[in-house]
């Protein structure tokens, strides 16, 4: 198997998880301070999913969102309704709300706003480079985490309960000891010289977001819906997740 990898938005660029190997693979770390340098990176990867929107509607919301949140139940808010593709490329969170509320009757919310020119950013790698369309694709940690869990409740990502959940289900998912996952953000978060530190205490959770993207993208995946629509520039409206995604239902 070639290598797969995760991607997250880690503030101010791209973390990356790489997973090497069929059995026991090995895991690497990398940071990216833009897509089209990660993308540059892992072209000869099997496959990449990123925790961002790919696939922008004009006038109505996503059904891939709607679907994660339904699957997410009580935890429903950490799925977002994605802006439809005016408000995106609006440049002030007003305008935004605006353009938004004029395509579905409702406004964005700030997070979803403070995400957008990553957004766009991917939205360009992807409308530009054929190759990209072909590796790259869009999934959801949260959702990732919950088809893992079995459906139960993995905790809120802010709260070390939560974080340590997310390490253990990494590790069952690997056949490691949780110690081994705690080691890789230790080796690539804490352990690293003031100077050449990428990753901030703050990115952990965004290390685990990318690091079970990366292992969702070896196994067998599903597709939310199961035939995703595509925006008017071809790109798919999905959020992929792990095949058994259709246990939770």
């Amino acid at each position: 198997m070639s290598d797969t990898v995760g991607l997250d938005w880690g503030g101010n660029g791209w973390i990356a998880v790489i997973a090497t190997g069929e059995r026991d693979p090995t895991i690497d770390v990398a940071f990216y301070p833009s897509m089209l340098n990660a993308w540059r990176d892992n072209r000869d990867a099997e496959r990449m999913l990123v925790d961002i929107p790919i696939g922008l509607a004009d006038d109505e919301r996503r059904e891939c969102d709607a679907i994660a949140r339904s699957i997410l139940g009580a935890d429903r808010s950490r799925v977002f309704f994605t802006p439809v593709r005016d408000a995106v490329y609006e440049d002030e969170y007003e305008a935004a709300g605006d353009a938004n509320e004029a395509a579905t009757g409702t406004r964005i919310s700030t997070q979803a706003y403070h995400i957008c020119p990553a957004i766009r950013e991917v939205d360009g790698v992807l409308r530009e480079i054929d190759a990209a369309r072909e590796l790259l694709r869009e999934s959801h940690p949260e959702v990732c985490y919950a088809v893992l869990a079995g459906g139960s409740g993995v905790g809120p990502k802010s709260s070390d309960d939560g974080l340590e959940r997310r390490r253990e289900l990494l590790a069952t998912e690997l056949g490691w000891p949780v110690s081994d996952v705690e080691s890789i953000e230790s080796r690539h978060i804490d352990e690293q010289p003031t100077h050449a530190r990428r990753l901030r205490a703050g990115n952990r959770d965004d290390l685990l977001d990318a690091f079970v993207l990366a292992l969702t993208a070896r196994g067998e995946t599903a597709s939310l819906p199961g035939d995703p629509p595509t925006d008017r520039h071809g790109l798919p409206m999905e959020i992929v997740a792990p095949a058994t995604v259709s246990d939770l239902r």
